[in-house]
């Protein structure tokens, strides 16, 4: 073995081996001057380390990783089949006597079908204490109103009367966002319209019963009126201050252009809802008087932004009159490209309100079609929410994304309708699987929604103008 010359204490050596390719091709290998002196044993706290703590560890992440990929394969899941009923909870007879008046509650008794509401509500709860409001606005906003249509007997088979929603904010009765949201858009000289179909026109009187039952105000015109009608206007009065007032407008839209039966299929028609000669379509006994977005447009335009210059604040929505995928997303672009428009004037606030969850018995995702039978006259919990079947607002939201249409607000609601298949006003008489009976649980998220994105806007609106009146640019004075 030949010595060559350490290099850091490190002796190298070469094999002598004449048969060592290693010797040939000049491989060297190191030797440790210290190789033989006895290794210290490691503490007690690093062998610890190294064979317990390290694999535990390593088992913990690896647990988590596994953890994690099956979390997201739920969630994947629920999003596919979930009900949303965990979005409700059951209330006790505290949370209850917060919601609803003493009367509301008696009315919970009701559990024979084929009652008269107003007949039970006279002879059995009269006595009970009432809450705010005309006894005609009691009625309108009570247990019992569809608000617009009658909300069938028995109610207290109906589950949803008696639960809340989860969430802390929207579970909370005396939360007031949709309060706070009006003082402001009052305040700053802005009418609300909403725009839509009948259900949009529950959403407007929905609207006036959360006021009564959350704050000092009166009403005047047309609130308790037609439920088919084109148009319908209310002003909103607070006692204090008694000088703030806001109007609440209506118009009704179920299709951009009006569609009209003929032969099992739908066929567009040139339909005014205002001319003497109007067809008036009927569907199923139902009464339908509609606008079109044109008509719609030149209302706006000639007859109610002209006596607003400070803005309007617009809710819209069309859904469920659709009921084909290729006819909505033909006709939906233009009219989310309308609204944005109108949301890209920084005077104006606009929100567009998801379609709400139906219940028909003839489809599994709920939501009906002409090529369906109903086979009784129950709604039925909804059996597929494959997210495709709710088409009417997953298209609307990847066309707001896509297109970047910044300026309209998405207002959730389909998932918290989803369970309610027990909240219609169907009977065995009248089948309706589409509007909702009135309880004010389930408007909670859409006061909630609108109070947020209100705030924000109107209230970075005034501080611009303060700043404006002040001649402050950023940040320099004048």
């Amino acid at each position: 073995m030949e010595n060559l010359p350490s290099k850091e204490g490190i002796q190298l050596e070469r094999s002598s081996s004449s048969d060592s390719s290693n010797a040939r091709i000049g491989i060297y290998r190191t030797r440790s001057r210290e190789r033989d002196v006895p290794k210290v044993p490691d503490p007690v706290w690093l062998t610890i380390v190294k064979t317990m703590v390290l694999p535990t560890l390593f088992v913990a992440a690896l647990m988590g990783i596994v953890l994690w990929d099956m979390n997201k394969v739920s969630e994947m899941s629920e999003i596919i089949h979930d009900d949303h009923h965990y979005l409700w909870r059951a209330m006790n007879s505290t949370e209850l006597s917060r919601w609803f008046t003493p009367v509301d509650i008696c009315m919970l008794k009701l559990d024979k079908p084929d009652t008269d509401v107003k007949s039970f509500r006279t002879h059995n709860c009269s006595r009970a204490a009432g809450g705010k409001g005309t006894s005609s606005q009691k009625l309108f906003c009570g247990i019992g109103s569809s608000i617009g249509k009658p909300c069938a007997s028995p109610l207290s088979t109906r589950s949803f009367f008696t639960q809340q929603l989860r969430d802390g904010l929207l579970g909370d009765p005396a939360s007031g966002t949709l309060k706070t949201a009006l003082r402001k858009i009052a305040e700053s000289k802005h009418p609300l319209i909403f725009l839509g179909d009948a259900v949009s026109k529950q959403n407007q009187e929905a609207l006036m019963c959360e006021m009564l039952r959350t704050d000092r105000v009166w009403a005047t015109g047309n609130v308790y009126g037609l439920f088919n009608t084109t148009t319908s206007s209310f002003t909103i009065h607070w006692k204090d201050p008694s000088t703030l007032t806001l109007d609440v407008h209506f118009l009704h839209m179920s299709h951009l252009v009006h569609m009209k039966h003929n032969g099992g299929e739908w066929k567009h028609s040139s339909l005014h809802a205002h001319s003497s000669n109007n067809p008036n379509v009927t569907l199923q006994g139902r009464f339908v008087s509609s606008l079109t977005l044109d008509e719609v447009q030149k209302e706006l335009q000639e007859n109610i932004m002209p006596r607003y210059p400070a803005g309007i604040v617009l809710v819209a929505n069309v859904g469920v009159w659709y009921n084909t995928r290729e006819k909505f997303r033909s006709e939906i672009p233009s009219f989310l490209q309308w609204l944005s428009e109108i949301g890209s004037n920084q005077t104006n606030l606009v929100f567009y309100r998801e379609t709400a969850a139906q219940h028909w018995n003839h489809t599994e995702h709920g939501y009906f079609a002409f090529e369906g039978e109903s086979s009784d006259g129950a709604c039925h919990p909804l059996a597929d929410y494959t997210p495709e079947f709710d088409w009417r607002n997953r298209d609307v939201r990847l066309h707001i994304e896509n297109e970047k249409l910044e300026n309209i607000h998405m207002i959730a609601f389909r998932d918290v309708t989803a369970p309610l298949h027990d909240m219609h006003p169907e009977s065995a008489d009248a089948k309706d699987c589409t509007h909702y009976c009135y309880f004010p649980q389930m408007w909670q998220g859409v006061w909630a929604q609108m109070e947020r994105v209100v705030s924000m806007s109107l209230e970075g609106r005034k501080m611009f103008k303060r700043r404006r009146n002040l001649g402050i640019r950023k940040g320099r004075k004048k």
